[in-house]
């Protein structure tokens, strides 16, 4: 019998100076003795029952010892359990893999609730609308698109009594500027304020404002209205959960 075959099975020699073993070097349990005669390792055996050389009977208790380590080896859980660990693979796949006796997998059931994290991954994005965008939103000169949000209320007020502000931000030269404010409705109009100091600071004129929905912009749309017939800018509103018009002033 090779001793090489014997190490490559997870067996190991073990001598405690009056005698000698085979054991299994994961936990050193002995398998069974070895004596030695004339310097030559032999061990002695005896199977009156079993059919065979006393090699194949060496053979078929080492074979044994081997599937018993290996039955210590396998995982059981869930289905769910299995696709998880799998990197979220499909349920059938793991099913699949579970059938086969060499898996080293044990399902203890096979319930298939429902994956948030597979079903967060295969959530798409709305479409976007190209209303309000081209010609008539000219991003590439400074002042053709300004996007504005309103943030708050904040606690505690400011010693002035502001729990608002309201954000102005140029699209083309990423120019902020930020206003404070009482309320909803005059931090909203201190779009009047920026829109005179723009127009004067970088000789131009604002095409659009772009906001989102909320109702505090109601008297914006009024200034625009009045000033459109001369040639004023005129205030965009972007449609409900999508990050398309203004995601610039979110993280300002």
């Amino acid at each position: 019998m090779s001793y090489g075959k014997l190490e490559r099975k997870g067996f190991g020699l073990v001598y405690d100076g009056t005698k000698r073993a085979l054991a299994r070097r994961s936990n050193g349990e002995v398998v069974f003795d070895i004596k030695m005669e004339n310097n030559v390792l032999y061990v002695e055996t005896v199977a009156p029952t079993r059919a065979g050389t006393p090699h194949d009977v060496l053979m078929a208790i080492l074979t044994q010892d081997t599937t018993d380590a290996s039955a210590m080896n396998v995982q059981i859980g869930s289905l769910y359990h299995f696709h998880q660990r799998q990197g979220h693979l499909a349920y059938d796949t793991v099913e699949r893999m579970a059938s086969d006796p060499e898996s080293g997998i044990t399902l203890t059931d096979r319930a298939r609730p429902t994956c948030i994290s597979c079903a967060q991954g295969k959530q798409t994005k709305n479409a976007q609308s190209r209303k309000d965008t081209g010609a008539n939103s000219p991003i590439d000169r400074i002042g053709g698109v300004i996007c504005s949000d309103l943030k708050g209320p904040m606690t505690p007020k400011d010693r002035l009594g502001n729990r608002y502000l309201v954000n102005f931000v140029d699209h083309k030269s990423n120019y902020c500027r930020v206003f404070l404010a009482p309320t909803k409705d005059k931090a909203a109009k201190k779009f009047e304020h920026f829109l005179a100091f723009f127009e004067r600071q970088f000789k131009c004129r604002i095409h659009v404002l772009r906001t989102d929905g909320g109702a505090e912009y109601a008297n914006v749309d009024l200034f625009c209205k009045s000033t459109n017939s001369q040639d004023r800018s005129a205030r965009h509103a972007t449609r409900h959960r999508t990050a398309k018009p203004s995601a610039c002033t979110e993280r300002c």
